[in-house]
């Protein structure tokens, strides 16, 4: 299994870094985790290579969202039409997010 930590306030600035991480990750062929349990905040293009990561290692691996999700993820991903509601339990943003992502596998 490989693990991917996200942790501090996450953007733009900080997605070439990201891209290396998920990159790496990708390429041993292993299943993933990406741990959020130390994510203060997102922003959408964080969310896109996300996204860019489910869509390029197929169906054939897992990947896993794993930690608690801090609230103010939660709004993000609730403003960017991810999630319906701000205020999900962690298990069901969880759960929703993963249908969203295997759809686009």
């Amino acid at each position: 299994m490989t693990k991917i930590e996200l942790k501090g306030d996450l953007s733009i600035s900080n997605a070439e870094e990201i891209l290396k991480m998920f990159k790496s990750a990708s390429q041993k062929k292993t299943e993933i985790t990406i741990d959020v349990s130390q994510l203060d905040d997102i922003d959408t293009s964080i969310i896109q290579l996300i996204y860019s990561l489910y869509r390029s290692v197929g169906k054939d691996r897992a990947i896993t969202l794993a930690g608690p999700v801090s609230e103010t993820v939660k709004r993000r991903l609730y403003l960017c039409g991810i999630v319906s509601d701000p205020d999900m339990e962690d298990k069901d943003l969880e759960s929703t997010i993963k249908a969203i992502l295997e759809a686009a596998r």
